[in-house]
């Protein structure tokens, strides 16, 4: 019985043990930084970029909705970059998200159209029922109330 197990043991560790032995072969070098260079220096087409930052979008988007909502599932039911609306502030790695009556900033580290990432930064706010926020300024007070600067009455000089 032992010379069985023995046996097996032994070829068991013949056939998966042996160490594997790698020859050494001259041009390696060359080879890593030719392709480190091709990776390095080509320029991502439009395409890549759009598709990059949308994919960065949607994932930081459900991520926020995860966190706060247990229902989330519900909430991203019918999200596509169709439902989803986003801003990029020119030479900076931030973007302004609206998703139904959520508001998002997010701030990545990267830029968002080249690499994969997650946010490092979030504001996340959702707009009350019956607001009139609409981006006008003037539009956030009711028709009949001025704005502080408006109630001031201009002083009368003689």
């Amino acid at each position: 019985m032992n010379n069985v197990i023995f046996g097996i043991l032994f070829s068991f560790l013949i056939l998966h043990g042996l160490p594997v032995f790698a020859d050494r072969v001259e041009g390696i070098v060359d080879e890593f930084t030719k392709v480190e260079d091709f990776i390095l220096n080509r320029k991502p087409s439009n395409d890549y970029k759009k598709k990059n930052l949308e994919r960065n979008i949607l994932s930081a988007v459900r991520l926020s909705l995860h966190k706060r909502y247990l229902d989330f599932d519900v909430q991203i039911k019918e999200m596509n970059m169709t439902s989803v609306s986003y801003e990029i502030p020119k030479d900076s790695y931030s973007c302004y998200v609206r998703y139904k009556q959520y508001y998002i900033y997010y701030g990545f580290a990267m830029d968002p159209e080249l690499y994969l990432q997650s946010p490092i930064e979030e504001k996340f706010y959702v707009k009350p029922e019956g607001s009139l926020a609409t981006g006008d300024s003037k539009a956030n007070h009711p028709p009949d109330s001025k704005t502080p600067t408006e109630a001031k009455k201009p002083e009368d000089k003689k």
